[in-house]
């Protein structure tokens, strides 16, 4: 069974940032609330302590993608022409090309 890393794509922008805030966001408003309400505040403790949990959880995938993308930091993709795949087959028409990696 193949892992959720396989189909991880390392230059694609870490999306799971803007969740990692959201859920920040969403807990220190129900400090806040909490805070200024007057409501009790057990509801509200909960609610960040889920938030935080959840910031957790979104936080692992962030940090191996981003560990990921700056080994990644030195290669750039290349992009092949179309003339100069033309010549490559013709030079070796014989050879099955792959790529560079």
């Amino acid at each position: 069974m193949k892992s959720d890393y396989d189909y991880q794509f390392p230059w694609r922008p870490i999306f799971e940032v803007y969740a990692i805030s959201g859920w920040l966001g969403g807990a220190e408003l129900a400090y806040w609330t909490s805070r200024w309400s007057g409501l009790p505040h057990e509801p509200f403790d909960w609610l960040m302590t889920a938030c935080g949990v959840m910031a957790c959880w979104r936080l692992s995938p962030a940090l191996s993608l981003w560990y990921r993308k700056r080994r990644l930091r030195q290669f750039r993709f290349q992009y092949l022409d179309a003339e100069k795949l033309v010549a490559m087959v013709k030079h070796h028409p014989e050879a099955l090309w792959f790529g560079w990696g």
